[in-house]
């Protein structure tokens, strides 16, 4: 079932199994718009932490359901969820991104890096207290240069660059950037990762990487085909 698998040894363990997944509106390679076979998967494979992309909220393209109660209200009372409008659909439509943890979240964020071309580019920072460490789990959809124009793009970045998160971080989503970009290339200066396969039609695009106390020590791209992106699953745990 799943198409790659990369695993590292540590000390001490404190796994967080974090799952990022770009779903599309719901709407799958046969034409359906169905949220709910997203929701069942991204509950099966059990994570502690979701960052969904491309997600609707009382859209008419994805029949007026509120994608996001439909995510936490599978998931349960148990689960704390963040919402972020990327942009505004007409009437009480919503496009956006969203962030899911089984553990609370102490304290969370939509900082805008964008806002161009009617539409939002934001990084969602959920603060976690993991183990007493104070941890930022951020979330991005960032803008792809067909769309949105290389202006909206390269500010995004520069953005991005200049926030301040935590120093233990876990950052995951769709970069719309290959490996080889500028972008890509200066995030793994700082952080870490593990993935290598396609994410996507695109090729790989998706990532979830981190720095500070808890470190990657498994990767896996999910053999999973609902939208245009797979799942992509990485489990943290705490090195000191």
């Amino acid at each position: 079932m799943l198409v790659f698998i990369h695993c590292i040894k540590i000390s001490k363990m404190k796994e967080i199994k974090v799952l990022s997944w770009n779903i599309r509106h719901g709407l799958k390679e046969d034409g359906e718009i169905n949220i709910y076979e997203f929701v069942e998967k991204t509950i099966e494979l059990q994570p502690d932490i979701i960052l969904i992309q491309e997600m609707d909220r009382w859209c008419a393209r994805s029949n007026k359901v509120d994608q996001f109660y439909s995510f936490k209200n599978a998931l349960g009372a148990d689960w704390d969820g963040v919402w972020g409008t990327r942009l505004y659909m007409g009437g009480t439509g919503l496009y956006g991104i969203a962030t899911f943890s089984r553990l609370p979240i102490y304290e969370s964020a939509n900082h805008i890096l964008a806002d161009e071309h009617k539409e939002r580019t934001i990084a969602q920072e959920s603060i976690l207290k993991i183990d007493k460490d104070l941890v930022s789990v951020v979330n991005i959809h960032m803008p792809f240069d067909r769309y949105h124009g290389t202006y909206h793009t390269e500010i995004s970045w520069s953005n991005l660059f200049e926030m301040s998160f935590q120093d233990n971080l876990i950052l995951g989503g769709d970069f719309n950037a290959t490996p080889k970009s500028s972008e890509i290339e200066m995030i793994m200066n700082e952080c870490t990762d593990l993935g290598e396969l396609p994410t996507s039609t695109a090729g790989r695009i998706d990532y979830i990487v981190s720095r500070g106390n808890y470190q990657p020590i498994k990767h896996e791209v999910v053999d999973f085909w609902l939208s245009d992106h797979y799942p992509i699953f990485t489990t943290f745990a705490k090195t000191i």
